[in-house]
């Protein structure tokens, strides 16, 4: 969605609602490494917009979900120990397994925030396609200055932004971009093999 219409609006439960019926979106380990800042208010979109190139669809969006990984992602072991996704006999294997992937290894860790934070956004926008909302996924922010308007603590990454609401004036770019073949994308077994045989 490229524009949003400025008089529609979402309530915080439905944003809620829709946050939480996209929480079984894949993550490594099952950690879950991701966390939400809502900005529903005017006050808040406008201070986001400013952050974010004064981008107007954050403005006139009923909402935007400012999504952030988690650095120290295998510290979920210990704060959500319910969330362990190995059988009850092997419970250690876990917490072995987080923070041999993840404890000492921060480009892992980030790697792993855009990975999961991705598939999060993914699965939240079609949830709330299906609720007849409109999002737009919006990458075009500055980091710092985000941390910093929003009060973000040490230890968080910002990935995505995703806009939520009803079309606007202007909804899509026209004509609508075309795709590159797939064909022109596809490897067959190794880059740059173009077909099976």
């Amino acid at each position: 969605m490229r524009s949003f219409d400025p008089t529609e609006k979402i309530s915080w439960g439905e944003v809620a609602m829709l946050l939480h019926e996209a929480t079984p979106a894949p993550s490594s380990l099952n950690l879950q490494n991701w966390e939400f800042i809502v900005c529903l208010t005017q006050e808040d979109k406008d201070r986001l917009k400013r952050v974010a190139f004064d981008q107007q669809k954050i403005s006139d969006a009923s909402a935007v979900v400012i999504v952030l990984g988690r650095d120290r992602l295998h510290d979920r072991v210990t704060t959500h120990p319910e969330a362990n996704c190995f059988p009850p006999e092997e419970a250690g294997e876990w917490e072995r397994l987080a923070t041999w992937a993840y404890g000492s290894n921060p480009q892992r860790r980030r790697d792993e925030a855009f990975r999961s934070c991705s598939l999060f956004a993914m699965t939240f926008m079609l949830l709330a396609q299906d609720q007849g909302w409109w999002t737009a996924p919006i990458g075009g922010f500055d980091s710092g200055e985000l941390l910093s308007a929003f009060d973000v603590p040490e230890g968080y990454i910002p990935v995505i932004l995703v806009a939520i609401g009803q079309p606007g004036e202007k909804p899509f770019v026209s004509p609508r971009p075309k795709r590159v073949p797939v064909e022109e994308l596809m490897h067959a077994g190794r880059f740059g093999r173009r077909g099976p045989g």
